[in-house]
């Protein structure tokens, strides 16, 4: 089932240190709502990690991580691909490629 892959990535992430949980304000910043702090969009990394569609809001939910220029670390979970201003850092996560499976080729 497509939620427990979902909530065993979260677990996974949160396991790397991404502790924090954050959301996308309607004024163009994330907020930590464990620090209740705010932050620009310019002043973090965010990385989409992962698309699921979720079974119990029969809708696909955006996993991203999220890495503050003051160190917090968190996840965002969302509805959409966090829309970014032109200073914010957006990275798509690639797992790291086994080379010994290209050494033939």
């Amino acid at each position: 089932m497509t939620n427990r892959s979902l909530t065993k990535k979260i677990i996974e992430l949160q396991q790397l240190g991404y502790e924090q949980d954050f959301f996308k304000s309607d004024y163009d910043e994330l907020i930590c709502l464990q620090l209740d702090q705010r932050f620009p969009l310019d002043a973090v990394e965010i990385k989409l990690i992962d698309q699921q569609y979720d079974f119990m809001s029969h809708s696909f939910k955006y996993l991203h991580t999220v890495d503050t220029d003051s160190g917090q670390k968190g996840i965002a979970l969302s509805n959409d691909i966090l829309t970014l201003k032109k200073k914010t850092r957006l990275v798509h996560w690639q797992l790291p490629v086994n080379q010994a499976l290209f050494a033939g080729s």
